[in-house]
């Protein structure tokens, strides 16, 4: 049982450190950039116009924290261009951010099972 809960210990501290945080977040970056190669390569051109706009999201957030929070005057084909530019740079940042927002809620997810699960365990010993 000592052996079970060391692992877990062991684990958690892995998942919870940085090298842990940056392992999953490259291998979430591989399987998505494996899933848009495979993609481009088959006829489900709905799924990989999916993973654009999930992407695009990601990016989307990251660029809300950097631009600052003021309001431009523009006539309406100024608003055009900037939200098709600010669209396209939102994809380009998200094929970055995308693994590292998920990465960060997988780890927080596996920590908060892990602290679950040697809670129960320490239950069960005492």
């Amino acid at each position: 049982m000592n052996e079970t809960k060391g692992k877990l210990y062991a684990l958690r501290a892995f998942v919870g450190s940085t090298l842990g945080r940056w392992t999953l977040t490259a291998v979430l970056a591989v399987m998505l950039f494996s899933l848009a190669a495979f993609l481009t390569t088959t006829d489900a051109v709905w799924v990989l116009f999916a993973l654009i706009f999930v992407l695009a999201f990601f990016g989307w957030k990251t660029l809300n924290k950097i631009q600052p929070n003021i309001f431009l005057f523009m006539p309406v084909i100024g608003w055009v261009i900037f939200f098709v530019v600010k669209f396209f740079l939102s994809y380009i940042i998200g094929i970055v951010a995308a693994p590292i927002y998920i990465g960060k809620a997988i780890s927080t997810a596996v920590q908060s099972t892990l602290v679950k699960i040697i809670d129960d365990t320490n239950n069960k010993i005492a």
